[in-house]
């Protein structure tokens, strides 16, 4: 198996070492929906947050799905923190970011997050409330490189993580076909072994895999959502 996306702690373990080292937190609170990927995320930023002399307050751990976070956000507001870090993804995103300025937690803990909490394809719902998230992911459509500004121009839209995962799968298909001599020696092994050495510069810079493992190395981009000079956010 090749995999081209990111894996779980890819985008947590660089966030986790930059809000202490970088944004100087010490105590925070972690929150991210109660199943396996929110467990695992959670896992990791607290190892590597506590590995960089941080303390992690509180681990909390609200259904899929849930409606009312009010009772999870006066939890948070009970806590001695500097920060709080959440995973959360498509609608849960969505009512997470809008009540937690709502409820006034916004006010008391600057929120930071794994990047699909605002994914570009939920951050006009979120509206005003999503202004100054710090979030990390590997990919950004406001990335400034020729390749990237090429790929955003000839998507039509705006693309986001999943759009540039499509992206490379295509790309690491055709780059590794267009190393494969024709006729007798195009074999499926010939195939794989091409794919094992796939390299090239893309949207967010250079892409290969990693030996062991046949996963993507991926950029760690630091983000903060920010108004854009044509009023939308990004």
């Amino acid at each position: 198996i090749f995999n081209v996306a990111k894996l779980q702690g890819q985008a947590e373990a660089p966030l986790a070492r930059y809000a202490a080292e970088r944004l100087g937190y010490k105590r925070m609170v972690l929150t991210a929906p109660d199943y396996t990927a929110g467990h695992n995320r959670v896992s990791v930023f607290q190892h590597i947050f506590e590995e960089a002399g941080g303390t992690v307050v509180d681990t909390i751990y609200p259904p899929l799905g849930t409606q009312d976070f009010g009772p999870y956000l006066q939890r948070i507001l009970q806590q001695e923190a500097d920060a709080v870090w959440a995973f959360f993804s498509g609608e849960d995103a969505v009512r997470f970011v809008q009540q937690y300025a709502e409820f006034g937690v916004r006010e008391r803990f600057p929120l930071i997050a794994t990047g699909d909490t605002v994914d570009e394809n939920i951050l006009d719902q979120q509206g005003e409330a999503a202004l100054g998230i710090v979030s990390v992911l590997h990919y950004s459509p406001l990335y400034d490189t020729p390749a990237n500004r090429e790929f955003v121009t000839g998507y039509g839209t705006v693309p986001n993580q999943f759009s540039y995962q499509g992206y490379l799968n295509a790309r690491v298909i055709g780059e590794a076909l267009a190393s494969v001599s024709g006729g007798s020696a195009y074999t499926a092994d010939a195939f794989v072994r091409a794919l094992r050495t796939v390299r090239f510069d893309g949207p967010v810079g250079e892409f290969r895999f990693e030996e062991e493992t046949q996963f993507a190395i991926v950029h760690a981009l630091v983000r903060r959502v920010e108004r854009l000079p044509d009023g939308s956010l990004g």
